[in-house]
């Protein structure tokens, strides 16, 4: 009878945390700058074989093709993109629940699982990536089951179990690079380093029979051996964004005109040559980072930072060797971002270990406080009394009420007002000029051409006459001219009277509502 009330409460708290994410699924009304570009790699790849998106440059090198894939195939059925990847991301988000709980279990106890399933239920900003068409859900899906039946193979030694972990780690892989880091696993099994070797092997040969075709494409697209497209991206984009004009280093234009700067440095950039040209510099950016993620970190962890910090004061916390793994893969990412680009949300995947390592501080915590103030010899006050006897619920309280919260101040967080409604506008504008006609359409970011269905190149950082010259170079069709975008750009006064300069260009739309937004039609026998 207890079983079943125990899986009663890990329904309600799955239903619980579907509703949560639910929300944030129907109230997605925009879909951002990567999900463009993952659904639009992922709809050329599943209808017309080619991983591609961009005119310019092929923003497949840079996205994965796990997500893409996936959104394409959905959309097969759904026929939306944008529902397409949110669907995905939901009902991933929502099976993570129960794997939390079975992890949680396996590690610890049953309870300590149903704290873990809790906390990914109702945690903040985690919650958030249920309802976005992201990579992130599914991602962790992925990373976590691969987790989970590892564990399970220590525990039970069947080949089966280890053989299912080396799928999903590998497919992990083709979602994010970052799943490669379950890869040490097997050297914390008890083993002799002889047969550790014999299991490093055969996780090495099933990646690369899983990895090969997109490994395979990296090194065509790049011209040279990577685990990643983006990873000369994102040490460029790390100096970049540290840069005084970040905007002008990512969309300025090469010597030659023909290509943005940033693409062509992330063809020619490795990691080793990054470092070695100016190491002292690479160390002090290193630093910075480390130190600005680390308090990114601190902040995602409030929620259980009571658990999390009484998880350190078991004495016998370190003769659990997943808690230790646990709390192992809280830090190796914090310090591997560290190195490059990254952003917040990109910590939630420390964040998801370090709340599994809360769950035995959440369990033990009665038993770590008292004996803590019976150290200090404090025991014997009633309130230290209240407080030991109900400290689970105080901390659930707080999990609660700082989910409470975020779900209330939401704009806090997230700017809705911002919304680009006259790129959305002007998208289903060239929609209904175009016809069945694909077109190509020059802007900052890739809104107006999603839901134009239409090819994108990117709008070069650059005078209006180069401006031009680059738009006949990739055969754009359509330039969108922006104030929300490019309002600090030190061209945007030229450009947003372009036809001004050059003949060929044509004001064939006007949003004067602020943010303005211009469109101009290139004519291309002029």
């Amino acid at each position: 009878m207890m079983m079943k009330k125990s899986h009663l409460l890990l329904f309600l708290i799955v239903l619980l945390g579907f509703l949560l994410r639910l929300n944030f699924f129907i109230n997605e009304k925009f879909i951002g700058t990567d999900p463009v570009f993952y659904s639009k790699l992922g709809e050329n790849l599943i209808e017309k074989g080619r991983y591609r998106y961009g005119e310019n440059f092929n923003y497949g090198i840079t996205k994965s093709p796990g997500f893409p894939v996936m959104i394409g195939l959905v959309n097969i059925f759904v026929k939306d993109l944008f529902l397409s990847g949110k669907l995905i991301s939901l009902i991933s988000s929502t099976l993570m629940i129960p794997v939390f709980f079975l992890l949680g279990k396996e590690i610890f106890n049953f309870k300590s699982g149903l704290f873990a399933a809790t906390a990914f239920s109702v945690y903040p900003f985690v919650i958030k990536t249920g309802g976005q068409p992201l990579s992130e859900s599914i991602f962790f899906l992925l990373v976590f089951s691969a987790f989970y039946f590892f564990i399970l193979f220590d525990k039970r030694k069947k080949i089966f179990f280890f053989s299912v972990y080396c799928l999903f780690l590998s497919i992990s892989y083709l979602f994010r690079p970052e799943g490669l880091i379950l890869a040490i696993l097997p050297i914390f099994l008890n083993f002799s380093w002889k047969k550790k070797g014999i299991y490093i092997l055969a996780l090495g040969m099933i990646f690369l029979i899983i990895a090969s075709p997109y490994l395979i494409f990296i090194y065509k697209s790049i011209g040279k051996i990577s685990i990643s497209g983006k990873s000369g991206i994102n040490i460029v984009l790390g100096e970049i964004v540290t840069g005084s004009d970040p905007e002008k280093l990512q969309f300025g234009l090469n010597p030659e005109k023909n290509q943005l700067e940033f693409f062509v440095r992330n063809q020619k950039v490795s990691f080793l040559s990054y470092v070695l040209a100016n190491p002292f510099l690479f160390l002090k950016r290193v630093l910075l980072n480390f130190s600005t993620q680390s308090g990114f970190l601190f902040g995602l962890l409030l929620p259980v930072i009571i658990p999390f910090t009484l998880s350190f004061l078991n004495r016998d916390l370190f003769k659990n060797t997943y808690a230790s793994v646990c709390l192992v893969f809280v830090f190796v990412p914090v310090m591997f971002y560290s190195l490059f680009y990254t952003e917040v949300r990109f910590l939630y995947l420390p964040l998801l270990f370090a709340i599994l390592f809360s769950s035995d501080g959440f369990i033990s915590s009665g038993y770590l406080l008292t004996n803590i103030f019976r150290y200090y010899e404090v025991n014997n006050n009633i309130f230290i009394e209240i407080v030991i006897g109900h400290i689970r619920k105080i901390m659930l309280f707080l999990l609660i009420l700082s989910t409470a919260f975020y779900l209330m101040n939401q704009e806090i967080f997230f700017d809705f007002e911002q919304v680009p409604h006259e790129h959305i506008e002007v998208g289903q504008f060239i929609k209904n000029i175009s016809g069945t006609r694909k077109v190509n359409v020059m802007s900052r970011k890739p809104w107006a051409s999603f839901y134009s269905d239409s090819d994108y190149t990117d709008l070069p950082y650059a005078a209006p006459e180069d401006v031009v010259n680059f738009a006949y170079m990739y055969d754009v069709d359509f330039i969108v001219i922006d104030e929300r975008l490019l309002s600090d750009w030190d061209f945007f006064d030229e450009l947003f009277f372009l036809n001004k300069k050059d003949s060929s260009i044509e004001l064939i739309h006007f949003d004067s509502e602020k943010p303005q937004l211009k469109l101009f039609q290139v004519n291309k026998d002029e």
